[in-house]
C-alpha cells in the first residue's frame, strides 16, 4: 500500500482573533485493489461553520465533481474507505483528486488540497 497525508488551512478573515482553520487527513491506498482508505479531521471552526469535507475530481478552477462524502455537518473526525474505479485511480496517480473543504468561510469549495500519494 502507499501511505500518505494531506493537510490544508488558512486564516479566517471574519475571525476576530485570525485563527486558522482547515483540514487534515491521512491515507492508504492500495493500488492493485483501488481501495482507499482514510481519516479526516476538521479543526478550527465552529459546529455550525462547517458544511463537508468531499472527495472531488477537480477540473481546472472548480470544484469539480463529489466522488464521495468524507464529512459531513456535526462531523469534525471520520475515517472510512472509498473503492476507487479505473477513473478513480487514473485521477489519484494524475493529480485530479482532492480534498474539498466547503464552511462559512470556504462557501464554494475554495479551500482544497491534492492528494499526492507520490509525495
Amino acid at each position: 500500500p502507499v501511505v500518505f497525508e494531506t493537510v490544508v488551512s488558512a486564516s479566517s478573515a471574519e475571525d476576530s482573533e485570525g485563527g486558522e482553520f482547515g483540514v487534515r487527513g491521512e491515507f492508504e491506498f492500495e493500488p492493485s485493489t483501488g481501495v482507499l482508505e482514510f481519516v479526516a479531521e476538521v479543526y478550527g471552526m465552529a459546529e455550525g461553520d462547517f458544511f463537508a469535507l468531499t472527495l472531488n475530481r477537480v477540473e481546472e478552477e472548480s470544484p469539480g465533481e463529489i466522488v464521495h462524502r468524507i464529512l459531513g455537518p456535526g462531523e469534525t473526525r471520520g475515517e472510512g474507505v472509498v473503492l476507487l474505479g479505473n477513473r478513480g485511480r487514473d485521477d489519484l496517480r494524475e493529480g485530479r483528486l482532492y480534498l474539498v473543504l466547503y464552511s462559512a468561510q470556504s462557501r464554494l469549495g475554495e479551500l482544497r488540497a491534492e492528494l499526492d500519494p507520490d509525495q
